[in-house]
């Protein structure tokens, strides 16, 4: 059964496929939009299903660069469609996209666009809710 660890790096390596997205299995000081970080969220440790297979519940943020807001939200509306070639969701649910065996991947919730601000840069941002099942 694969760790926590290696299932973030596996969702960043699906969430890559993506024309011009970079993705870590991480969350990381340094952005380089767009790019989504991979973190875990709260899970029950006890979601083991038959066979020994285990459920993660992870967390996938998108950051985009904010300069113009309104191209902002058109270039993170794309990968927050339901489809498309850009689309997170198609992406991560599709068996296809997966170099290792999986049994599912399921986007649970696309969350609202919000700011992030560092030091250097203003970003906008969205969080989907990823489980991953080996």
């Amino acid at each position: 059964m694969p760790t926590i660890t290696e299932t973030c790096d596996a969702v960043a390596t699906v969430l890559s496929s993506i024309s011009g997205l970079r993705a870590v299995g991480y969350a990381d000081d340094n952005i380089q939009p767009p790019q989504c970080h991979v973190f875990t969220r709260e899970y029950d440790p006890r979601m083991i299903m038959g066979n020994g297979k285990r459920t993660y519940a992870l967390g996938v943020r998108l950051f985009v660069r904010r300069a113009d807001p309104r191209a902002a939200h058109i270039q993170l509306r794309k990968f927050m469609d339901s489809s498309g070639s850009t689309s997170i969701i198609t992406t991560l649910e599709d068996e296809s996209a997966w170099g290792v065996t999986v049994d599912y991947c399921e986007v649970t919730a696309v969350g609202a666009p919000f700011e992030v601000e560092t030091p250097t840069e203003i970003y906008l941002a969205v969080d989907f809710d990823v489980d991953v099942c080996w």
